[in-house]
């Protein structure tokens, strides 16, 4: 199964969850007064503000039916569990990952084509939190299923980051690499508009591709390293 299957799988999976976890929330609110999640109970009063709803009312129609319940649970696309899939997946075909917290003093970002760390106050010089890291591959990892607003959103901060590897790339002579690991519809759709970032240092692939020339690459490696070490033999025998 490719990586983008198992994430709409996973989404799938934990939205089904979500939602019967806020079925759940509403009945022990109405059955033993249990207060709701504050996220919840701010939802709620929104909806109630803008429709003329009763709080009660609403309250009563999560409690009984799923489907309205789906409707004000938290969506899966928001708890990372693409990224966790990507890096799970990743893991799995022997690619070590290191995930990299998103905020504090362990957060990565460029800046002005440095490397960053920790958190920083608003600015938008600096890229979003990079998500991973493999040996000198940095890796920023979006799962976006269709074009929208806020799936316009997450493209912008793919290329934002792409712009910045670029001016790094240009300003460090090093062997870091930095990897747009982009998984989605939204992404097979408008590729090209990624693509025009990439030179060898800078990478634009999907995870399933991404492992395949990372094994390959490997494997070069290791018969360079083979091939070297028996010409050595060679030579002093």
């Amino acid at each position: 199964m490719s990586t983008e299957r198992t994430i709409k799988r996973e989404l799938d999976k934990r939205d089904l969850d979500n939602a019967e976890e806020t079925q759940f929330a509403a009945l022990l609110y109405i059955e033993d007064g249990t207060e709701l999640p504050r996220w919840l109970e701010e939802k709620i009063v929104k909806r109630c503000t803008k429709y003329g709803f009763r709080f009660g009312e609403v309250v009563g129609e999560i409690a009984s039916s799923r489907v309205v319940a789906a409707e004000y649970a938290k969506s899966a696309v928001r708890q990372s569990i693409a990224e966790k899939v990507q890096f799970a997946t990743l893991n799995k075909n022997g690619l070590n990952v290191e995930k990299l917290p998103n905020s504090g003093p362990g957060a990565v970002r460029i800046m002005d084509g440095d490397l960053v760390y920790g958190s920083l106050n608003d600015t938008d010089r600096a890229t979003k939190a990079i998500d991973g890291r493999r040996a000198n591959d940095w890796l920023f990892s979006k799962f976006t299923s269709d074009n929208g607003g806020s799936q316009d959103n997450q493209g912008r901060d793919v290329l934002n980051f792409l712009d910045a590897a670029k001016v790094y790339t240009t300003k460090h002579a090093n062997n870091y690499r930095f990897v747009a690991l982009i998984d989605g519809k939204y992404y097979r759709k408008n590729y090209r508009m990624f693509d025009q970032y990439t030179n060898g240092r800078v990478l634009v692939e999907n995870t399933d591709n991404y492992i395949v020339k990372s094994l390959e690459r490997i494997t070069t490696v290791k018969d360079s390293v083979v091939a070297r070490h028996a010409d050595n033999k060679q030579t002093i025998v």
